[in-house]
């Protein structure tokens, strides 16, 4: 019995030193997978020993990560069987991620290797060193050449060395040899020139992107995909080992381009072939219409877009502790519905023309259209960003509606009455700008609850709306009078000129003065004695 164990034995052994090729999902019921050992480091145990995540994978259930450990400065190893090399441009590949793209806590993964043994760490030589800024939370190839070693029975090693450190995650780990470069990739889907059918939602929605491998040339380990708005500055989004990939972030009526690069351990193809696609158009909903930024967590609304050329993008969220408002605070003189809203951190990086567009909108159904909706804004003893609001009139002009900057009495509603404007009534559109026009912290801005109705419906949504004020005459001559439906008169006039800029300020009066102004358009804003405020239109 002894003799069989031990031919047993010798024939594990010998099988195991015969593995020439490397592949490893971490799909198994049991981690380490066969073969393969964790151990601590020389720090001992610690919660940088790797295990098995189940909630992390880039191919199907799970992954090998090694965790951070708070307290001690620590090591996490994970050693693959013994291998051996047979041909020449051998690299190891594998996916990887990080848990925390936004903060450097100092990790370091290694990759190293051993020609004596696969226990005695100190055996180890390290052969590729990588940082936290070297990837992100997004799951992405790297590989490693592994050329050295080609003839030599090895052992590779995943080592993080970490101290209250970052996750460092990895899948689908693959040795493979190639002799000669690979061709390129044929068969884009969608078609080269292709147009996409509209999409409820173009920034949530992912795309599928596919492509046949080279008919040319060796096989390739993995794919570079990337993806752009000009065919000449093209960016790699990720790396796939399959002949796919799954990107979202679009923009309605707008062409991309891409490209697939093939790869191998010889090398990555170039001068790929460059294909596009054009979005669909912006979606066309009827008034009234409610965006209440609620349904989609914190993502943009269906049918909603941000402009491709923002520096940053409108965020969505239910709880901003230090954000928007008197130090995060959201309560006020107005109740929001729901949870969720739209708003700008004004804190990095400094922009200006941060644009958020609506649907397009048919009115035809409103006699009187117009737009509300809240907004938040408090500078904290800083400086106050610049809001405006826009609709697209006629010929395609943005014409302003409403500007602002200064702080609000917590929410505050914004009444703009539309029956002025001439606009096509069949595809009408607003956006929303900010501005912020001085360096470092200032103003974080919200707004919610947007709707577009008719003017009464609109005015009498809550009894957070200014008293019912109207103007007359319309065009004014030399003076512009106020009326109210209690008699009231209100507290604040501001008049803009339609570049959003502030021409004068009156206090309790109802008499308005415009004979020294020039003849054009201005938007005049009156606040009641609650600091609510609705937007009117006047022309001279």
């Amino acid at each position: 019995m002894r003799k069989i164990i031990y031919l047993l034995l010798a024939i594990s052994i010998n099988m195991q030193a015969q593995l020439t090729e490397l592949t490893e999902t971490f799909e198994g019921t049991v981690f380490p997978p066969t073969g393969w050992i964790a151990l601590p480091g020389s720090s001992g145990a610690s919660d940088a020993e790797w295990d098995t995540s189940r909630l992390e994978a880039y191919t199907g259930s799970k992954s090998a990560y090694s965790g951070f450990d708070s307290f001690i400065a620590s090591e996490g190893w994970l050693i693959t069987p013994q291998i051996t090399l047979s041909a020449a441009n051998h690299t190891l590949s594998f996916y990887q991620r990080q848990f925390d793209q936004d903060d450097d806590y100092g990790s370091v993964y290694t990759v190293r290797v051993s020609t004596a043994s696969q226990n005695t760490l100190s055996d180890f030589v390290v052969v590729d060193t990588q940082h936290e800024t070297d990837f992100n939370e997004t799951w992405s190839l790297h590989t490693v050449d592994l050329n050295a070693y080609v003839g030599q029975p090895i052992y590779i090693a995943f080592v993080h060395n970490q101290d209250d450190g970052d996750n460092w995650y990895i899948d689908s780990v693959f040795t493979s040899p190639q002799t000669a470069p690979t061709g390129h990739a044929t068969n884009p889907t969608p078609a080269d020139g292709a147009t996409i059918a509209s999409m409820t939602n173009v920034q949530t929605t992912r795309l599928n992107m596919s492509w046949d491998a080279p008919t040319t040339g060796s096989t390739p380990d993995f794919y570079d995909f990337y993806v752009g708005s000009s065919a000449t500055s093209l960016n790699k989004l990720t790396s796939r080992i399959t002949t796919d990939a799954f990107p979202r972030g679009f923009h309605y009526n707008t062409t991309y381009y891409w490209k697939v690069e093939s790869g191998n351990t010889v090398g990555t193809t170039t001068n790929a072939p460059i294909w596009s696609f054009t979005t669909g158009d912006t979606p066309t909903v009827n008034a009234p219409y409610t965006i209440d930024f609620e349904g989609n967590g914190e993502h943009i609304p269906d049918g909603m877009d941000q402009l491709i050329s923002n520096a940053e993008f409108w965020k969505f969220a239910n709880d901003l502790s230090g954000h928007v408002g008197n130090n995060g605070d959201l309560s006020g003189t107005t109740t929001r519905s729901g949870n969720y809203y739209a708003y700008i951190d004004d804190s990095t990086p400094d922009s200006m023309g941060t644009t958020m567009l609506t649907p397009m909108i048919n009115m035809n159904a409103l006699t009187t259209p117009a737009i509300a909706f809240y907004k938040l804004s408090n500078n904290e003893g800083s400086t106050n960003v610049v809001f405006n609001a826009y609709v697209k009139v006629s010929g395609g002009t943005w014409q302003l509606i409403h500007t602002s900057n200064a702080n609000t009495n917590g929410w505050e509603k914004v009444v703009i009455d539309l029956s002025s404007y001439t606009f096509d009534r069949n595809t009408t559109q607003f956006k929303f700008v900010v501005d912020e026009t001085t360096n470092g912290y200032k103003d974080d801005f919200a707004i919610d609850d947007i709707i577009i109705d008719e003017l009464s419906v609109v005015s009498s949504a809550t009894e957070n709306t200014a008293n019912q004020f109207s103007i007359y005459p319309n065009p004014v001559k030399d003076y512009m009078f106020i009326n109210s439906t209690d008699n009231s008169k209100p507290v604040k006039v501001e008049v803009f000129d339609v570049s959003g800029k502030l021409i004068n300020v009156f206090y309790n009066t109802d008499k308005i003065p415009f004979n020294k102004l020039n003849k054009g358009v201005y938007l005049v804003k009156i606040y009641d004695e609650k600091n609510r405020m609705i937007t009117q239109k006047v022309m001279k």
